[in-house]
């Protein structure tokens, strides 16, 4: 869901996941860090807000704050939890 706060300057979005437990079993590699565990089976909520401001036509900047919720369930199988964390940059268009 995103919303323009200033017309044609800020944005915001939230971005809500829900996902249901898919139990994994095995492994791909041996001694893989990233293998899931066999009980993989807790459910994930999501939730992130993002924002976005132009400073001219062709300037901008975001940040994205993400799993606000701090789920430690893996989101994607193979994939690190990063825990809450922070993404900034600046964008050319």
């Amino acid at each position: 869901m995103g919303y323009k706060v200033i017309e044609d300057k800020f944005t915001a979005s939230v971005i809500l996941t829900g996902q249901n437990a898919l139990p994994f079993a095995g492994t791909v590699y041996p001694n893989d860090p990233i293998t899931p565990p066999e009980d993989y089976t807790s459910t994930l909520v999501d939730l992130s807000i993002y924002g976005d401001y132009w400073f001219t036509k062709k300037i901008g900047g975001f940040v994205q704050l993400n799993n606000l919720l701090n789920n430690q369930r893996r989101k994607f199988p193979f994939y690190l939890v990063l825990g809450t964390n922070v993404m900034a940059g600046v964008v050319g268009g």
